[in-house]
């Protein structure tokens, strides 16, 4: 018997509805939008990494089956340079055929706004262009590739409709990265640990799937591949996925050999002065006397630079400040925030 257009679908014929099909096992399914969220810095990235290889050559993805492989498009939004590291590292030897990652501080087209439909339809226009047809689609991270703020509905909204939009367009699935808040609180008001990712009243909704990942150890150990002593990252990742028809819970594994200068950043140098370098890397290329505290982070965000929040901005600002590299002044609306460059003597 038919089921007809009403929308009313009662349990005595729910059997006839189609079942969706799994892209990959118990985690996505086809052309399905999932969120992955953790923690900053636990290695989200290299679990993206991970499942790009995995469906770039069809192999499975830490035991999960994936239905048929193919193209991945990669959205870098933070150090393009490292992802691409990153992936061909896993390649090893063999060629990255079906991988592609958008760079956009390469690209005429910059950071693509996926909250507004005519930048998703360029970029599909620039795909087309390429005759790239990805099979996978990974978002990394939302806050790189969304204008306004990550908690407003009215903005997760349209970017979850530009993401399923492009998705429809390949018939692709796709995996979009965000990071979790610090602290989580639950119904009861009680603070915890948990996972509870900025803007996830409004986004949860949105998605078919959502994976959170709680780092449970990490370690340096010697490279497996060529017996050094090398730092390696050892990260596990009790993965849970809430998702179609079940709550799933597994533990991964995955194991990264650091550069040496990741390693050097990671034993001398904080997060919050990796971020004022790269800011005062601008500030000198842009040459500009003075620049405003929006401007300055709009043009750290469209290069691939993580500030995520008006503090994190504050917060590497003002050790710039401390350093005497950079001063705070008026901005030319008079109640806006701007910054000064100090000339150093040398120059």
């Amino acid at each position: 018997m038919a089921i007809d257009d009403s929308g009313l679908v009662f349990l005595t014929k729910a059997k006839q509805l189609p079942k969706p099909t799994w892209f990959i096992d118990n985690l996505l399914v086809e052309g399905g939008v999932a969120m992955f969220s953790g923690q900053p810095k636990i290695g989200k990235s290299g679990w993206a990494a991970h499942l790009t290889y995995a469906v770039a050559t069809g192999t499975d993805f830490f035991g999960k089956q994936i239905s048929h492989g193919g193209p991945v498009l990669y959205l870098a939004g933070e150090r393009a340079t490292q992802t691409e590291d990153r992936l061909l590292s896993l390649f090893g030897d063999d060629e990255p055929h079906n991988v592609v990652v958008y760079a956009p501080t390469l690209s005429s087209l910059g950071v693509v706004r996926f909250n507004k439909l005519e930048q998703v339809k360029a970029l599909h226009k620039l795909l087309q262009s390429k005759a790239l047809h990805p099979r996978l689609i990974v978002v990394d991270t939302l806050s790189n590739f969304i204008e306004g703020s990550d908690s407003a509905d009215d903005v997760m909204g349209p970017f979850f409709d530009g993401v399923r939009w492009l998705c429809d367009q390949f018939n692709a699935a796709a995996v979009v990265i965000h990071h979790d808040t610090k602290e989580y609180v639950d119904w009861r008001g009680k603070r915890t640990g948990g996972s509870s990712f900025r803007g996830s009243g409004a986004g949860l909704g949105r998605v078919d799937a959502h994976i959170t990942a709680k780092q449970v150890g990490q370690v340096h150990d010697v490279d497996e591949a060529s017996g050094e002593l090398k730092p390696v990252k050892v990260t596990q990742f009790e993965l849970e996925t809430d998702n179609w028809g079940g709550f799933f819970r597994t533990v991964q594994e995955v194991r990264e050999t650091l550069t040496d200068h990741e390693h050097r950043n990671e034993s001398q140098m904080t997060a919050n002065e990796v971020r004022a370098e790269a800011i005062y890397t601008i500030m000198s290329e842009l040459d500009r006397p003075v620049i405003s505290n929006q401007a300055l982070m709009d043009h750290c965000r469209s290069r691939g630079i993580e500030i995520t929040s008006p503090t994190m901005m504050a917060n590497a600002m003002k050790l710039l400040v401390n350093q005497g590299r950079v001063t705070k002044v008026k901005g030319e609306r008079g109640n806006e925030s701007a910054w000064e460059r100090v000339e150093s003597e040398a120059a």
